[in-house]
């Protein structure tokens, strides 16, 4: 009682179990959603869509024209991301998501973005709000400024032998079992030289090199060889919004504080 399902019209799907309250934001409304900020020729630009779990989440990236340098040759792309869930797991998340060109490590960072503004409900007049969607690509532009001061801060900083292991411990705390030992042993690999993009001048040997070490090993190495059928939903699903996703802003924000940025 006072439950309602969620269903695809077209195969009469079940995606989700949701209260009364609960407002479908259609896909093609979605789409709208960034109409309205795409519209603006200085402004983002389609790059990609996708659904994940047969439909129960949809995402839409769109490109922004900048794409700074941390240092010389090292590009950062920046998107929007508009993420929404049918099946009442998640309000409709519009948020900032930086990607190194180099090897297209996706740089989560836990800024101003998070706040309540980037959220919106599923419920009341979700089309009436396209407005509070234009106003959050003020804020997605300030905030990706931000990220970029701080990656350039990281760059200028070089970590001792010691504060490196400072951060492996802080970030791959010891367990009984050997995963955390493999996961150090990767990431200084990734760290030291094998990583794409670790050694180009300004990166290697850098508090902002380390972080992209964390990032390539979650978005290129963990999670492999997985056999369930949704093994690719899963993955783009944990770099895009779940734990891969947490874990990567956890190791920017410990990185952060170990080098005093």
């Amino acid at each position: 009682e006072g439950k309602f399902y969620t269903i695809r019209e077209d195969d009469d799907r079940v995606l989700g179990i949701v209260g009364s309250r609960y407002q479908v934001l259609q896909n093609g409304d979605a789409f709208r959603f960034m109409d309205a900020i795409t519209q603006d020729p200085k402004g983002p630009k389609y790059e990609t869509a996708g659904i994940l779990y047969g439909g129960t989440k949809v995402f839409l990236l769109a490109k922004l024209p900048e794409s700074p340098e941390v240092v010389p040759g090292d590009a950062i792309n920046q998107y929007m991301l508009l993420a929404n869930s049918h099946d009442g797991s998640s309000p409709v998340i519009i948020c900032e998501t930086p990607v190194r060109v180099v090897c297209q490590n996706t740089l989560n960072a836990a800024l101003r973005t998070t706040s309540k503004s980037s959220r919106l409900r599923h419920s009341g007049n979700l089309r009436g709000k396209v407005q509070e969607v234009q106003d959050l690509l003020g804020i997605v532009r300030l905030n990706f400024e931000e990220t970029i001061g701080i990656y350039q801060d990281l760059s200028k900083k070089e970590p001792s032998k010691e504060d490196v292991e400072k951060v492996l411990e802080r970030l791959f705390p010891a367990t009984e079992t050997a995963r955390a030992d493999n996961q150090k042993t990767r990431m200084m690999a990734l760290y030291e030289g094998s990583g794409q993009g670790s050694t180009l001048k300004g990166v290697a040997g850098t508090y902002w090199g380390l972080y992209n070490a964390f990032t390539e090993l979650e978005d290129h190495w963990n999670n492999q060889g997985s056999k369930r059928e949704d093994a690719a939903d899963m993955r783009t699903n944990g770099i895009l919004f779940g734990a891969a996703k947490s874990r990567k802003e956890d190791a920017l924000a410990t990185i952060r504080e170990l080098a005093g940025v």
